[in-house]
């Protein structure tokens, strides 16, 4: 009986060895896990001092935002009293434009007159046209006439050519006739 004892304290023995051993392994276990739980804390702590400067970054880039928006509302300050001498350009544009159209109403009044009196000068012209086809009818019979004056004149042309060959022929006589008097009239040698 001791020995069967002695044989299931041994067996009890080896469990509490083997248990002791799995026990080994899952702090082994809990050791690994623990230095992957400190390597992720430390890519974290990276991962925040990432953070830190770019919220620094941020934080500039804020700054220079407000100084941009500070910029922008001194030039918008400008505008706006470049808005208020704008306003009196205009309205003086508006006076010079108010005098631009009771000027422009007294050109158009002009015109109409101008107009009148160019229907006037067109009556006129109408009334020197008809004067002007009479005066036209009545050079057409002067060139008639003329026609008629230019035919009797080569007419007058050609009789003058007749007397002027029979004026030649009886130049040529009398100097045939000059000439043999004066062989007549001469001494004899």
């Amino acid at each position: 009986e001791v020995d069967d004892s002695s044989v299931e304290d041994v067996d009890s023995s080896d469990e509490v060895v083997d248990s002791s051993d799995e026990a080994v392994d899952s702090s082994d276990e809990a050791v690994d896990s623990s230095d992957e739980v400190v390597d992720s804390s430390d890519e974290v702590d990276d991962s925040s001092d990432e953070a830190v400067d770019s919220s620094d970054e941020i934080v500039g880039s804020s700054d220079e935002a407000v100084d941009s928006s500070d910029e922008i509302v001194d030039s918008s300050d400008e505008v706006d009293d470049s808005s208020v001498e704008d306003v009196d350009s205009s309205d003086e544009i508006v006076g010079s434009s108010d005098e631009a159209v009771d000027s422009s109403v007294e050109d158009v009044d002009s015109s109409v007159e101008d107009f009148d009196s160019s229907v006037e000068d067109v009556d006129s012209s109408v009334e020197d046209v008809d004067s002007s086809d009479e005066i036209v009818d009545s050079s057409d019979e002067v060139d008639d006439s003329s026609v008629e004056d230019v035919d009797s004149s080569v007419e007058a042309v050609d009789s003058s050519d007749e007397i002027v060959n029979d004026s030649l022929e009886l130049l040529e006589l009398l100097t045939l006739t000059f000439e043999q008097n004066i062989l007549i009239d001469a001494p004899v040698n």
